[in-house]
């Protein structure tokens, strides 16, 4: 296979090499909205610049395909680690237990008001351990 990739791309050098030697010829281009007069050469370097970017936007679909395959299998991977782990307990006891949220301000009997999802003492208790779903 490599030798056939670079058969094939010895030939597509001579091509280019012809055609840029030889494309002096002007050539009209009638597009939509305007025209545009160059050269055959011209005309074979602008294909040449569109091929180059559609092989670059295929280059980086792959490249995002392959680094979402390899995410989605670290995750099963991961998740079938913490399955097989016992499952330890990492939860603020007072949200626990039903109770009111643990105050703070040293029982001088000021109530410190906290906003759902933070303790008094200001960490997250909305933040899960789980793994990641997809």
């Amino acid at each position: 296979m490599v030798v056939l990739g670079v058969i094939i791309l010895i030939v597509v050098a001579v091509v280019a090499v012809i055609i840029v030697r030889q494309g002096g010829d002007p050539v009209a281009l009638d597009l939509p909205g305007f025209d545009v007069d160059t050269t055959a050469a011209g005309v074979f370097g602008i294909g040449a610049a569109c091929a180059l970017l559609a092989l670059l936007g295929l280059a980086l679909m792959v490249g995002g395909v392959r680094r979402s395959n390899r995410r989605r299998k670290e995750v099963k991977q991961l998740r079938r680690e913490a399955e097989s782990q016992p499952a330890t307990s990492t939860r603020d006891t007072s949200r626990d237990s039903g109770g009111p949220p643990a105050r703070s301000g040293g029982g001088t009997g000021k109530s410190t008001r906290t906003s759902p999802g933070t303790r008094s003492d200001g960490g997250d208790t909305d933040h899960r351990t789980s793994a990641p779903r997809d």
